[in-house]
């Protein structure tokens, strides 16, 4: 009789959960619909209920972000950020995002405090992925500069492979117009292993 009774718990628990989980994907789907025809106000009314659940963040916080832009409150944007950087702290990028959003309020000094952390607290256990997202979004937002020192301090942290992040310093020299530069940098590629060969002849070609 008690294992009976467990065993009724257990799937009305498992059952319960699921419907849960089917309600959250209704909402994200709905959020993200909203969002994508423009009613920004529906979007994030969906995206204030996700967000009380942190696992969540990472799924809806860019068209969050993007939607409470749109709409000037710019407040809560700067709430969702600092929420996200809580429980997410290894998301650098977001610092790009802080900063992005106090030179559009014309805070100058706080934009640059906040475009230059991503550079200070990245360590040789950050990941690939990570150090790409804050590079990325560095060019999204033409700041070339910080790019360029993102992925050198990246490689030179990363003592199995100190030129992993050759190719973006080669992409993001291109982009500044220094040819010969990334010329250089992807002829020393071919000097250290010419299994670079294809990723060399691939950059050339996408950049001259």
């Amino acid at each position: 009789m008690v294992c009976n009774r467990f065993i009724l718990f257990s799937v009305l628990i498992f059952i319960s959960l699921l419907g849960l989980s089917q309600q959250t994907d209704t909402d994200i789907k709905l959020a993200n619909s909203y969002f994508q025809d423009g009613d920004f106000e529906k979007s994030i009314m969906y995206f204030e209920k996700l967000e009380q659940e942190s696992s969540l963040l990472p799924e809806i916080y860019h068209y969050y972000k993007s939607a409470l832009m749109e709409l000037g409150r710019y407040k809560n944007v700067e709430k969702l950020c600092k929420t996200y950087l809580k429980y997410f702290p290894e998301r650098l990028s977001v610092y790009v995002d802080l900063g992005v959003l106090y030179r559009h309020l014309e805070n100058d000094k706080k934009s640059h405090s906040y475009f230059d952390k991503p550079i200070d607290l990245v360590n040789e256990l950050s990941s690939y992925e990570i150090i790409s997202e804050v590079g990325i979004s560095y060019e999204r937002n033409n700041d070339l500069s910080r790019a360029l020192i993102l992925y050198q301090k990246a490689n030179n942290l990363n003592k199995e492979n100190p030129f992993a992040f050759h190719s973006k310093i080669a992409n993001v020299l291109s982009k500044q117009g220094q040819y010969q530069q990334m010329i250089n940098l992807y002829l020393e590629l071919l000097k250290v292993n010419d299994s670079y060969l294809l990723t060399v002849q691939s950059g050339l070609s996408n950049h001259i």
